[in-house]
């Protein structure tokens, strides 16, 4: 009876190990490779590319658009180059009021969202400040299309956060005062 057991689990743990093999191979061989990160990117619409964190192995970008659309793709270094990562977005802000979050987004990865921020302002998540990135370094033609001169993108990575299943995002002033939160 042991010994049946023990090849049962045997042959179990052969098809874990060649499953997780086969999802190794077709990451790093399936697909084209890019020599830059850039190149990896999608091109099948309209988009407004804005860099993001950087580490030896990934590459996230922010991007808007088609005129309606915000979100982020990571591109990731294989065996054969960069490729590009699955897409998470939503729906850009038509207009939201000062200083609050109407929305957050998320890839497992991080949480992020838009933010038409006045004054010196601080994105918190569960505690956490969340970094704040910028739009109005972009070209001019996306910057009136989108509004964007007018609002950032924040967010957090997960891994910083203790608790992952319920977020308290909260908007402060340079005095710590609560502007505005949601809760998710």
């Amino acid at each position: 009876m042991n010994n049946r057991i023990a090849r049962i689990l045997s042959i179990a743990l052969l098809f874990i190990i060649a499953g997780f093999l086969y999802q190794q191979y077709s990451i790093h061989f399936f697909g084209a490779g890019y020599d830059t990160p850039a190149e990896a990117l999608p091109k099948d619409r309209d988009y407004v590319w804005i860099d993001g964190p950087i580490n030896k192995k990934e590459h996230r970008y922010f991007f808007l658009a088609d005129g309606k659309y915000y979100g982020t793709v990571v591109v990731k270094k294989t065996w054969k180059g960069w490729k590009e990562g699955e897409i998470v977005q939503g729906k850009w802000p038509e207009a939201i009021k000062e200083n609050e979050i109407s929305a957050a987004y998320s890839d497992e990865k991080i949480l992020f969202g838009a933010i038409k921020g006045r004054g010196n302002i601080l994105v918190e998540i569960n505690g956490t400040n969340a970094e704040i990135v910028e739009l109005n370094d972009m070209p001019k033609i996306a910057t009136d299309l989108y509004q964007a001169n007018e609002y950032s993108i924040w967010y957090v990575e997960l891994k910083q956060l203790e608790t992952r299943e319920h977020f308290d995002i909260k908007v402060k002033n340079e005095k710590g005062k609560i502007i505005s939160e949601l809760s998710i």
